[in-house]
């Protein structure tokens, strides 16, 4: 059994979605470590270090995680860290069509590596990054969607309103 499992993402921005992951994770397993997916083809709305200290910033009080940066597979992310477990939040059926097709696929590269799906809290199932990313390039308020940090840093980029 894994005291040890990771959860990976973009985190562009972290939503309150995420956070709800994390710490549900963070009470059921010793040690969760959040990987932060550094993606060169993807051109994110927040850089790689507000990314890095907007997640850290809403996990900082959960004393058994620990956020850390990757690029590559988050299936050779997880050995390295020495987790065989994976989680993964779903919202949707798309969701989980998505979800069981990249298990199956870390699965066929690394058999030891299981995924577990956890269902998002229903208050944040609409929530995705990507819909945030477009309320903020048009200046919409994100208070129910994203913590606090996260509007101060897209405030001093001239995001929101």
């Amino acid at each position: 059994m894994s005291s040890t499992v990771v959860y990976t993402g973009t985190f562009d921005p972290i939503t309150l979605g995420h956070v709800d992951i994390i710490t549900r994770a963070s009470t059921h397993f010793e040690h969760v470590i959040v990987g932060m997916g550094i993606n060169q083809l993807k051109q994110p709305l927040l850089s790689e270090a507000q990314r890095l200290a907007l997640v850290c910033d809403v996990v900082k009080d959960l004393k058994n995680v620990k956020v850390m940066t990757f690029s590559g597979l988050a299936v050779d992310f997880a050995k390295q860290q020495g987790a065989n477990l994976i989680i993964r939040g779903f919202r949707t059926a798309s969701d989980i069509d998505y979800e069981l097709q990249m298990a199956t696929m870390n699965r066929t590269m690394s058999p030891e590596i299981e995924t577990i799906l956890i269902p998002s809290d229903s208050k944040f199932a609409f929530i995705s990054s990507h819909l945030v990313r477009e309320i903020a390039r048009n200046g919409g308020d994100l208070s129910p969607f994203v913590p606090k940090s996260v509007i101060k840093v897209l405030n001093e980029q001239g995001f929101e309103r």
